[in-house]
């Protein structure tokens, strides 16, 4: 296994390195991911080492798999400014989706033990992350934002161990994406998703085992609300906190969303635990509708 120090980041990167990043060096993670060819068989890793890198990022499709890892989400941050009304170099607007810090649409990604944040701030959607790449996995990665913080865009995502934080539809998106034990931060008043799933897809977003927390700023929260009629989102044994609103559930006023959209719950703790009170077109899973949800059922050919 080959190992490329920060001097070496000039060289050609080729499948099998393992390279070994320090933050001072403008664009160096991206000039690693442009130099790394398209093969979708051999992976390279890039390890960075403690410190922020103020670098936006892009994976482009059929790049070879990435292993992108950091020291600790509390050590190691990528972190970028860019908002949907942020300007590019032709005077037009970014617009949500080009305003992420790291966009992924290369498949088999992979990140853990780092952060990822958009320091923007409320006002404009501003990602940290973009992710359409199938198969892509994310572990104990803090993301950081406020509005549209993660866009999980198509494809297969998994999520476990990681924090994610924002205020409105902060998780969004069509993919079918589990979270696994993850730290789900509401800033402000809004929604913690809005789903999009296509009806041809049979999950969209499942929290299982995660944990809701509220900053004291967030004072009423939906679980989300339909960004498409067909949105899917289910929040499986997850711990909610007050700020959590009885009705549980948003329509994005419109009712002819209730009828399509697929929401649901199972075994909800704590003090924004309410089924009896959830909008009537939410469902409450049984044990054996809720038992039929993991990780290999919902991925069918991906273990991640």
């Amino acid at each position: 296994m080959i190992r490329l120090l920060l001097p070496a980041l000039l060289l050609p990167a080729h499948a099998g390195q393992v390279i070994e990043l320090r933050p001072g060096q403008a664009g160096a993670i991206q000039s690693v991911i442009d130099a790394i060819p398209d093969d979708p068989k051999t992976p390279v890793e890039i390890r960075l080492a403690p410190g922020t890198y103020r670098e936006k990022i892009h994976v482009p499709p059929r790049k070879a798999p990435i292993h992108l890892t950091g020291a600790s989400a509390e050590t190691t941050v990528i972190t970028w400014t860019d908002a949907a009304s942020t300007l590019d170099a032709k005077g037009q607007p970014l617009g949500t989706f080009r305003s992420a810090t790291l966009t992924v649409e290369s498949a088999n990604f992979t990140a853990e033990n780092l952060a990822i944040e958009n320091r923007f701030g409320s006002g404009s959607q501003a990602l940290a992350l973009r992710v359409s790449g199938d198969r892509a996995t994310f572990r104990k990665v803090k993301l950081t934002g406020w509005q549209d913080t993660l866009l999980v865009e198509k494809s297969r995502q998994y999520f476990e161990d990681c924090a994610i934080s924002g205020h409105v539809d902060f998780i969004f998106g069509g993919s079918t994406a589990w979270f696994e034990r993850c730290t789900i931060t509401c800033r402000g008043d809004g929604y913690i998703t809005a789903a999009s799933t296509p009806e041809s897809s049979a999950h969209g977003l499942i929290f299982h085992r995660c944990r809701i927390l509220a900053e004291k700023e967030a004072k009423k929260v939906f679980l989300g609300r339909p960004w498409q009629n067909r949105a899917a989102t289910v929040f499986l044994s997850c711990e909610l906190p007050a700020v959590i609103l009885p009705a549980g559930w948003h329509n994005w006023n419109d009712p002819a969303r209730e009828s399509a959209a697929r929401y649901g719950e199972h075994r909800s703790s704590g003090p924004g635990a309410n089924p009896a009170s959830r909008v009537a077109w939410s469902h409450q899973l049984t044990d054996a509708e809720a038992g039929k949800l993991d990780p290999r059922g919902v991925f069918a050919d991906w273990s991640p």
